[in-house]
């Protein structure tokens, strides 16, 4: 009982999901009565779980998403001078 919380509701799915981040979120607020009333939150979205930096295989090459100069690039995390682009507009 007592006021629906939008905090405990993204709460709840990041527990039930055994997340850490949530994003493409979508909340919606619901409130059914009949001879009782019921009302809430409904969240949905993407969850996430973060690595953790011991998970990591260090015999293979990660990448960081990182903007510069208004373009992406993929850069290497064992050699920060190894730049991959990532994304390229195409005009038409």
């Amino acid at each position: 009982m007592g006021s629906p919380n939008i905090e405990n509701a993204v709460d709840k799915i990041l527990e039930e999901k055994d997340g850490d981040l949530l994003t493409n979120t979508v909340i919606s607020f619901y409130n059914y009565s009949f001879l009782i009333g019921v009302m809430g939150y409904n969240v949905k979205g993407d969850v996430w779980k973060r690595v953790m930096t011991s998970n990591i295989d260090n015999t293979k090459d990660y990448y960081e998403l990182v903007q510069y100069n208004g373009e992406l690039f993929l850069v290497s995390c064992k050699d920060p001078n190894r730049m991959i682009k990532a994304y390229e507009r195409h005009n038409k």
